[in-house]
């Protein structure tokens, strides 16, 4: 597996799910997305995680793939946001 770790590892279900909601960003041409479009893509993808909604909190407080901005996910931090121009909602 690419650049995650291992199948179905923490790592891997990550890289996963951040790859697809950056295919879907840049598809849309948007960096924000809903709790809810977060989880629907998390359940999408059928990741191998025991609770969603913990899951997107972790990589938030992980502080490196998603900032809350009003009630809604960014996907990114800082200047680089989700790598393309992007409107941001």
């Amino acid at each position: 597996m690419q650049g995650g770790g291992r199948a179905g590892s923490r790592g891997a279900e990550t890289a996963r799910f951040m790859s697809a909601l950056r295919r879907q960003a840049e598809r849309e041409g948007r960096c924000v997305f809903s709790s809810a479009e977060l989880y629907s893509l998390a359940n999408e993808l059928s990741l191998a995680v025991r609770d969603v909604a913990a899951f997107v909190d972790q990589l938030n407080e992980s502080g490196r793939w998603l900032g809350r901005v009003k009630r809604a996910w960014w996907v990114g931090t800082g200047k680089e946001g989700c790598g393309f121009r992007c409107n941001a909602g």
